[in-house]
């Protein structure tokens, strides 16, 4: 389940197939470790017949600790928005809030807007502000609370950006991150624009389209 133990909300299209499965598991009770990749091949079963492995496709599956990773952030929101992009043209600072998650006493999944709970020893929150790309220009690091106040300031030249919602404990991050688009200057918006403003100005000249920033 999405937003469940080490993963996030995740958006899905109208229409979209949903697997389930059942409660039967297989093992070839090998151990492996980090850096170990196995071969994966899911065999579909029907009231007539299960699929034949050889017509099955194969997935590439690598270890990466995700066993001892801490769990992610939940529930986190910035202004109170925890979807979507959050206009924060006019907030300094930009309130971001989330709630705490525990691997080793989560024995059943909370769900992703439960409250809070107390850590394992030695975990943090971390936010880290990112580009477009996902490149981090900034990064808050050894959270132990359940709320921090974000300087716009520390996006730099950035007109929109992300924060992304992260954990650690032992050098080790979660295995999935929440991030919340922000947008962090005003945008003109030109008269029978399609885009309502989200798009960048292309300035007579330039030789890639430009950002104006108004104040």
């Amino acid at each position: 389940a999405r937003g469940c133990l080490d993963t996030v909300p995740q958006a899905h299209a109208a229409g979209a197939a949903i697997v389930f499965f059942d409660d039967i598991s297989n093992s070839d009770f090998e151990i492996r470790t980090a850096g170990n990749s196995v071969a994966v091949r899911l065999l579909t079963v029907t009231g007539s017949d299960t699929l034949d492995i050889s017509e099955a496709p194969e997935d590439q599956v690598t270890f990466a600790n995700r066993a001892i990773r801490p769990l992610r952030p939940a529930n986190a929101q910035l202004g109170g928005v925890g979807y979507g992009t959050l206009d924060a043209v006019l907030l300094d600072p930009i309130p971001a809030t989330w709630s705490r998650r525990n691997r080793l006493t989560e024995l059943d999944p909370l769900a992703w807007t439960a409250a809070d709970v107390a850590l394992e020893a030695g975990q943090t929150t971390t936010l880290k502000l990112t580009d477009e790309a996902g490149a981090v220009v900034h990064t808050y690091s050894g959270l132990a609370g359940t709320s921090f106040d974000i300087n716009p300031a520390d996006f730099g030249t950035l007109s929109t950006g992300y924060v992304v919602f992260d954990s650690e404990r032992d050098g080790f991050a979660a295995w999935q991150t929440h991030r919340i688009h922000v947008l962090l200057a005003a945008r003109l918006l030109l008269s029978g624009d399609e885009q309502a403003g989200t798009d960048h100005l292309a300035l007579s000249g330039d030789e890639a389209g430009g950002v104006l920033t108004l104040s």
